[in-house]
């Protein structure tokens, strides 16, 4: 049922934890060790929120020696991440993040 895969979909992007890896994977491809640092959030919720941006092809993996890195879908993550971006410049001017006047 398609229901259930929008579904699926956007809990991934309404996280904000997960928002948050998405937006540091924007900047650039990480290892889990980079996002926990970065984010300063314990690696085992980093990797826990990264399998299910992996099961929905949100982000990609790729192994360097012993890390396996991070990065967003080219594809399709990243410009619907651009667009969501357009998207509140133009209509959401009273958003200063996360407070709605």
């Amino acid at each position: 049922m398609k229901c259930i895969s929008y579904h699926l979909f956007f809990r991934n992007f309404s996280n904000p934890e997960r928002m948050r890896i998405l937006l540091a994977l924007k900047e650039k491809p990480l290892s889990v060790g980079e996002l926990s640092e970065k984010l300063n959030v314990e690696q085992s919720v980093i990797s826990h929120a990264l399998s299910s941006l992996k099961h929905c092809s949100i982000v990609q993996c790729e192994q360097k020696g012993k890390k396996k890195i991070y990065s967003l879908n080219k594809e399709t993550t990243v410009p619907l991440l651009n667009l969501v971006d357009k998207h509140t410049t133009c209509f959401c001017k009273n958003v200063h993040e996360g407070e709605v006047k």
